[in-house]
């Protein structure tokens, strides 16, 4: 990391060009984190209890757009800036520090299921990729159309046990 943003400054100061540093320091460090807050803010006193999740079954979506396209036009002017938040902020839009301890909980639940299967290794890739997903994603996106559900059961049907497998080759 600190060689990244070393090398990122360099070519920022002698070449006068900011794409490395805007595409490895701030969209990894520091535009997570101000989403963040930005949807802590937005929806302190307004959350929105799976509305848009679940197509409004049990209340109604108060928006005319979904929750990306509001927080790009309230803080950012435009609602083009498509401001997609993780699952802190997805939890803490719905249901409020409730709503972050449920998406915490379904995470570990979802973690401690695939870390009883006893995967190989050489599928890190894999579940690394997924890790990143749910940071940048909301928990039913993630499961429903980024894959989270296909890779459970990937992984119970095909790749379990699959570290005793790959120890006998």
């Amino acid at each position: 990391m600190i060689s990244v943003s070393l090398i990122s400054l360099i070519i920022s100061v002698v070449f006068n060009n900011n794409f490395l540093m805007v595409m490895s320091i701030r969209r990894t460090v520091f535009l997570p984190s101000l989403l963040d807050i930005l949807y802590f803010n937005f929806f302190e006193e307004n959350h929105l209890y799976w509305s848009e999740t679940f197509n409004g079954v049990f209340f109604n979506y108060p928006y005319k757009h979904p929750h990306a396209f509001i927080i790009g036009e309230k803080y950012f002017g435009t609602i083009i800036w498509n401001a997609n938040n993780g699952v802190i902020s997805d939890g803490f839009m719905n249901f409020g520090m409730l709503g972050v301890f449920i998406n915490s909980i379904l995470i570990a639940l979802y973690f401690s299921f695939l870390n009883q299967l006893n995967i190989s290794s050489k599928f890190f890739g894999i579940f690394f990729l997924l890790f990143f997903v749910i940071i940048s994603s909301s928990l039913t996106t993630v499961m429903l159309t980024h894959g989270g559900i296909l890779l459970l059961f990937v992984s119970f049907f095909i790749l379990k046990n699959s570290q005793s497998k790959m120890n006998d080759l």
